[in-house]
C-alpha cells in the first residue's frame, strides 16, 4: 500500500471548496425545488420532569406553553408535545431493579433490555 501526501494548502484549498459547495444554487437542478426536509426528534428524561411545568395544560393546538417549553413559544406549529406514554417492557418484569436505564433502551426500540455481564452483552 503506498501513501501519497497533499500539501497543508492542496487541503485547505480543497476545504475551503467543499464548504462553499452548499452554497453555490448553481449546482442544483435546473428546476428543482429546495425545500426543507422533514425532521423527527427524540426527548427522553429518564429521571422526569415537574409535569405541571412540561406538560400543556390542554389537549390539540399549542396554545401558551408552560415555563420548561418557554423557549419554543415562537416554533409551537412544529412540534408536538407527547406525554403519558407507557410501555410494558421498560418494566423489570422479573428482572430485577434498573427501571430508569431499562425504560431507556426501551423508548424506541420496544424491545426488554435484558441485563447481562460479561461476554454475552448483544
Amino acid at each position: 500500500m503506498t501513501h501519497s501526501l497533499i500539501s497543508r494548502r492542496s487541503m485547505l484549498r480543497g476545504l475551503g471548496v467543499a464548504l462553499a459547495l452548499p452554497s453555490l444554487r448553481s449546482f442544483a437542478r435546473s428546476g428543482a425545488s429546495l425545500t426543507i426536509p422533514l425532521r423527527l426528534g427524540f426527548t427522553y428524561i429518564p429521571n422526569g420532569v415537574i409535569m405541571d411545568r412540561w406538560r400543556p395544560d390542554k389537549f390539540g393546538s399549542l396554545g401558551k406553553l408552560p415555563d420548561s417549553l418557554n423557549p419554543l413559544q415562537d416554533h409551537t406549529q412544529d412540534f408536538q408535545v407527547l406525554s403519558g406514554l407507557n410501555h410494558a417492557k421498560a418494566y423489570s418484569n422479573g428482572d430485577g431493579g434498573g427501571d430508569h436505564a431499562r425504560a431507556n433502551a426501551t423508548f424506541l426500540t420496544g424491545c426488554q433490555a435484558r441485563k447481562t455481564a460479561g461476554k454475552d452483552i448483544e
